[in-house]
């Protein structure tokens, strides 16, 4: 189905250690950890499988941006001489940045923020859609469906000093440079807060027609159901969902939009996407979600350097500047997403950016589970190729 070599080539007989620094614990555990260790289990299975290296995987807990955690475990990877990680939280709030050049360890981030976007870091990729690039095909979504919404609020997380910088620029900036009004910026804590009837007082003063929200998972539900019981009328996008999310929002879910790179696992288009599906829904007795379809293909990502590796004459199982040049010289990745048939979907690295370029981004609206949301339109991150559904 992939096409890939045999033997040696593939790196068969190895035994790769794989970093993953998750949200293990707190509140972005039951959505994000959970999915971040099945996409990653089920895909070093699949690699076993099709003739690949075996992993060592070494999963850590970064508390879901827990940036006091950060130091303990980028030494463990250090002293296990790690040579290449799968991260989130950008990066755990771009706290990991010191130790990948110090432990010369390739980081590969499926979880990533607005600052990832601003950091250029070395050794340091970015392996989804950056959240805040999608802004553009919201404010053609808002202009083409409600024409006469024109005043929005940026709802933004209170965080590093590089995230807020992104997102403003990302979000508040988009809004700006679309034609619409900012109504201003509200800001919550982090991601554990629950009350947002602060907030709330202060989105009913700014007056704002639609909103652009930052938060992710069970907490961006919370808001949702918070703010329907307000009375406040304003449309509410945001950049994530996860059925935790709807959980959280109730009957209130069908009221929040988002956008983002989404993973339909109705649509099943390729062999491979079939075969994805079927196989997680045997694995773990329910549908894969895109943040588990993001750390399954990163995992394959991992699998494609290290063949390039052993290519070139380099040795996957050691840490080094290898890794960083397969990534250069051979940018192009496999993609679950986008196939069709036996045509495999594709991923391509923007090198000056460290980020991966031009995936399809969908505007949809959230459900009440079981029911999986609804795509109204697609379009690239920069707003182009706007299309409805």
């Amino acid at each position: 189905m992939l096409g890939t070599p045999s033997g040696e080539a593939a790196g068969q007989g190895l035994t790769v250690t794989l970093g993953g620094a998750g949200a293990l614990s707190g509140a972005a555990a039951s959505a994000y950890g959970k999915d971040f260790l099945r996409g990653i289990k089920l895909a070093m299975r699949h690699i076993s499988e099709a003739g690949g290296p075996s992993f060592n995987f070494q999963p850590r807990d970064n508390g879901g941006g827990d940036t006091s955690k950060t130091p303990g475990y980028m030494r463990e990877f250090g002293a296990e001489h790690t040579p290449v990680l799968l991260t989130s939280f950008a990066a755990n709030s771009q706290s990991e940045n010191p130790f990948y050049e110090q432990f010369e360890i390739l980081a590969l981030d499926g979880g990533a923020s607005a600052a990832a976007a601003l950091a250029s870091v070395p050794w340091y990729y970015v392996m989804t859609t950056v959240t805040g690039l999608q802004t553009p095909g919201v404010i053609e979504y808002i202009k083409s469906e409600t024409p006469e919404v024109k005043r929005v609020t940026s709802f933004l997380q209170d965080t590093d000093a590089k995230t807020i910088e992104g997102y403003r620029k990302f979000i508040t900036g988009a809004v700006e440079e679309g034609g619409l009004e900012s109504a201003g910026e509200v800001l919550f804590s982090d991601y554990t807060q629950t009350d947002f009837s602060a907030q709330i007082s202060e989105l009913r003063s700014q007056n704002p027609q639609a909103i652009l929200v930052t938060m992710f998972g069970a907490q961006v539900g919370t808001f949702v159901k918070q703010f329907a019981a307000s009375g406040i009328e304003a449309d509410i996008y945001g950049y994530d969902w996860v059925p935790d999310t709807s959980t959280a929002a109730g009957s209130a879910a069908t009221s929040f939009n988002f956008t983002g790179v989404y993973f339909d696992p109705e649509r099943k288009e390729s062999a491979w996407e079939k075969y994805y599906v079927e196989q997680y829904e045997e694995e773990f007795g329910t549908y894969p979600t895109t943040y588990s379809t993001i750390y399954y293909e990163n995992t394959f990502h991992v699998w494609q350097l290290v063949m390039q590796i052993i290519k070139a004459g380099a040795d996957p199982t050691e840490p080094g500047e290898h890794w960083v040049k397969a990534v250069e010289e051979h940018p192009e990745f496999w993609a679950v997403r986008g196939g069709k048939g036996s045509n495999l979907g594709s991923v391509k690295m923007d090198l000056k950016t460290q980020a991966f370029e031009h995936q399809e981004n969908v505007l949809a609206t959230g459900t009440v589970l079981p029911k999986l949301p609804e795509v109204r339109a697609t379009f690239d991150i920069d707003g182009s190729n706007f299309q409805k559904v």
